[in-house]
């Protein structure tokens, strides 16, 4: 492993203290060697230069805290990255200025990797509608890893909420409610939306995500074993599961369509997809004592909660 720290100034007072590390690999089938690793300032760029021995996929990563956790550069980059189709030496240019106001420190590091990219990169964390949402990679898709807690759509037009049991069995539009009226439910369950929410052209989900199709729900479970053995990788372990996915299910209820009323919070989990099927729609669900997911269609006037899946 190579390895260098050399400091020097930018404008704007940006100093680095910079270490290239050679990379681990993301999947070891896609695996190639990276080698010759050094970081160089060119003007007001930082060049990653590296050295591949075979056409790869290509991540350029950044550490502020000595290599205890990464960031996939993702923006500001230019150059050999992402899809390398021949060997040799290859450089990665990352328009620090362009991103960052400032970089200073001792304890910045540098890594490449080859294979496939992190579906999540840049965006580790999203905020939306006032909320704060972590997100995790599964497969080659990059989820929000809590349910959607947001009263208003991405357009910012309110989802009405707060409807009585008759109003909420009667409505044709888009509409949301916290499980039993209780806010206490909010801040671990989310919300529980009905699917002409899920529908409503004005969206959902933040801008770069959307309710995952029920072939996207497909895949996720297939990534995970099979819809026989995933439930108990996506649920936590307060209601049965293991979450070695990091998708950290919860059971959060239902509102029925027919009455209005909840039930089965703490013991049930539901999620929309965005597919329809005739007059229903298509839902994941996931109970305690079970690691079976089920698909079903539900009618559309249900409360579920939502995940969002990125673009």
């Amino acid at each position: 492993m190579g390895k260098f720290a050399v400091e020097w100034a930018f404008k704007r007072a940006i100093c680095f203290a910079l270490c290239a590390v050679l990379a681990g690999v993301f999947a070891p089938a896609a695996a190639q060697t990276v080698g010759g690793v050094e970081a160089v300032q060119v003007g007001t760029n930082l060049e990653i230069r590296y050295t591949l021995d075979a056409p790869a996929v290509v991540s350029v990563w950044l550490s502020e805290d000595s290599g205890t956790s990464w960031t996939q550069l993702s923006t500001c980059l230019s150059g050999d990255y992402g899809k390398v189709t021949s060997a040799g030496r290859k450089v990665a240019v990352w328009d620090v200025l362009s991103c960052r106001e400032s970089l200073v420190g001792s304890r910045l590091h540098f890594k490449v990797r080859t294979g496939k990219p992190d579906p999540c990169a840049g965006a580790e964390r999203v905020t939306f509608d006032g909320y704060d949402y972590r997100t995790v990679a599964i497969g080659d898709q990059c989820w929000f890893a809590e349910n959607l807690r947001s009263d208003n759509y991405r357009s910012g037009a309110a989802i009405p909420g707060n409807l009585t049991n008759s109003q909420w069995t009667a409505t044709t539009a888009g509409a949301q409610a916290v499980c039993k009226n209780d806010p206490k439910h909010l801040s671990t369950y989310g919300r529980l939306y009905n699917w002409y929410a899920v529908n409503d052209a004005r969206g959902l989900c933040p801008s770069g995500w959307h309710v995952p199709s029920d072939e996207e729900w497909t895949e996720l479970t297939e990534a995970l074993g099979g819809k026989a053995v995933a439930g108990e990788k996506m649920k936590t372990d307060s209601w049965g599961g293991s979450n070695s996915s990091g998708f950290s299910a919860l059971p959060g209820g239902f509102r029925d369509d027919d009455y209005g009323s909840f039930g089965n919070l703490g013991y049930y989990g539901s999620w929309w997809s965005s597919s329809p099927s005739g007059s229903f729609a298509w839902a994941r669900g996931l109970g305690s004592g079970s690691s079976d997911v089920t698909r079903n269609n539900y009618y559309v006037r249900y409360g579920f909660s939502v995940r969002c899946v990125r673009d």
